[in-house]
This record gives structure tokens, C-alpha cells and sequence, in this order.
């Protein structure tokens, strides 16, 4: 019928997380503000909605080092309503003939991404940052400050697979160092 897609080869799916995981997230948060529920952060798949604070403090929302998963760049306190939104190829991957393969896919190409390691954005609105950060990843570690340019309201870091570090004045700003 109208509106309905088939994918005709067996076994194949269609993942849309890069797309449903903040609208779902805010869904939550709804729910959540309507029982009453002022202060609350919900994470999803590396995206994490919040409101309100922590016992009268910012929430703190640590941000991984795309270059290296295991490692923290950093933590974001939001206070209010706040969006910290995380797209990569470090989560999910596996190796085909020597080659290491991702689930964030060039559609010109159909192949893997390369040139961006992992996007995080920064926003108050789900509509500023909803997809943006795998649509970096598409068009590459060159479109990123033009992108960031074009969205002020919008913090922005990339990390390329060449190991280099680009971040918006904004990002610089919200991003703290870890205690030690």
C-alpha cells in the first residue's frame, strides 16, 4: 500500500536509528514531564535527551573520544532541556577480507563511510541535531565547519579517521576536561 517500502532480499533490514532514536527519546521525556517527572536524562544509543538537573546540579554527559572509544574527550553539563547527540563507526562494525566495515552508509556509494570517525552535537531542540550527525559522516570531515556555520544554535564535534580533531567555539566551550 501507500507508504509501505518491501525490501525484496531475504535477511536484509533497515536500521533507523541515525533518524528515530531522538524523536523517541523526547516521546519519553513527555511521558515522563507528564507523570510529574521534572528531572530526568534518557540515553539511547549514544544519544542522551535531558531535563531539568541532578540533585540541583547540571547533568554530565560524558563524550567519547571517536579516535578512541574507550577514552572520554570530556563531559557536557546540561541543565534545562538538553540534547547531546553522537553518531560513529566505533560502535558497530565487523571485518570482511581484511577490511573493516560499518553500518553508516555512503548512498552514492553504498559502501561504508570513510573520513569521519564520529560526530557529536550539542543542541536544545530535537529538530536541530535530528540526523545531522550521520549526515556529517556521509559528506565528510570537509563539510563540517560550513555545516556548523550554517548552525550556530548547534555545538559541533568531528573526528576524522585521519585522527584530526575539529570542534565548533561552542563545542570548545561546553566540553570540560575530566576531573582527575
Amino acid at each position: 500500500g501507500a507508504g509501505t517500502a518491501y525490501l525484496a532480499e531475504r535477511g536484509v533490514a533497515l536500521d533507523l536509528g541515525g533518524i528515530a532514536k531522538l524523536p523517541i527519546l523526547a516521546a519519553g521525556l513527555r511521558v515522563l514531564q507528564r507523570e510529574g517527572v521534572a528531572n530526568a536524562l534518557v540515553n539511547g544509543g549514544g544519544d542522551v535527551r535531558a531535563s531539568g538537573r541532578l540533585q540541583g546540579r547540571p547533568w554530565r554527559v560524558g563524550v567519547r573520544d571517536p579516535r578512541a572509544p574507550e577514552k572520554l574527550l570530556g563531559a557536557i553539563a546540561l541543565e534545562g532541556f538538553g540534547i547531546v547527540a553522537s553518531s560513529g563507526d566505533y560502535e558497530r562494525g565487523f571485518m570482511h577480507q581484511g577490511r573493516r566495515l560499518h553500518h553508516v552508509l555512503d548512498p552514492h556509494t553504498g559502501w561504508p563511510t570513510t573520513g569521519v570517525h564520529g560526530v557529536a552535537l550539542l543542541a536544545r531542540d530535537v529538530d536541530a541535531v535530528n540526523g545531522w550527525g550521520t549526515a556529517l559522516m556521509v559528506q565528510g570531515m570537509a563539510a563540517v565547519p560550513a555545516w556548523s556555520a550554517r548552525h550556530p544554535d548547534v555545538a559541533v564535534l568531528a573526528a576524522g579517521s585521519d585522527g584530526a580533531l575539529w570542534q565548533s567555539s561552542s563545542m570548545a566551550a561546553a566540553l570540560k576536561p575530566l576531573a582527575a
